[in-house]
């Protein structure tokens, strides 16, 4: 497996909501990460908004995963995290997400918070091993933060 990481560009926004709908289902979502539809306009105005924050990885051409981040003043957020199922398993969700927590520090934003998928089955379990901090928040969502330490 040869992954290759780059930033999301406006000519890959079918490519993505394709990725994104084929694990949009309990058991297909990355790590109980929330999946919200998505149109080509959603993700350019994600873009314009917060450039040169979102990631796909794809493996010989073929975009294998993909995740979806901005901000909420000094915080960064993944919105969506989405890893094909011929690559999921392979680290490559983390992969994803240290990248992206990268380019968020980098932007001086040292904490970071997702939103999980109601109904994933221990959608806590992938993130509180990853040391993130989980809790029930924003009603029945569960959600989790990663607070970076600023040296």
């Amino acid at each position: 497996m040869s992954v290759l990481l780059s930033e999301l560009q406006p000519t890959e926004f079918k490519e993505v909501i394709a990725l994104c709908a084929s694990c949009n289902t309990a058991s297909g979502t990355a790590e109980g990460v929330r999946l919200d539809t998505s149109s080509p306009a959603a993700l350019a105005k994600l873009l314009a908004h917060f450039p040169n924050l979102s990631i796909v990885a794809r493996d010989e051409g073929e975009m294998v995963g993909v995740i979806l981040c901005g901000t909420s003043g000094n915080s960064g957020l993944m919105h969506q995290l989405a890893i094909s199922p011929s690559h999921q398993n392979t680290g490559l969700d983390r992969q994803l997400i240290d990248e992206a927590l990268g380019k968020m520090h980098r932007k001086g934003l040292y904490k970071s918070r997702i939103s999980l998928r109601p109904g994933s089955p221990n959608p806590h379990a992938f993130w509180e091993a990853a040391t993130w901090q989980t809790e029930a928040v924003e009603g029945e969502i569960p959600c989790a933060y990663d607070y970076a330490s600023v040296q």
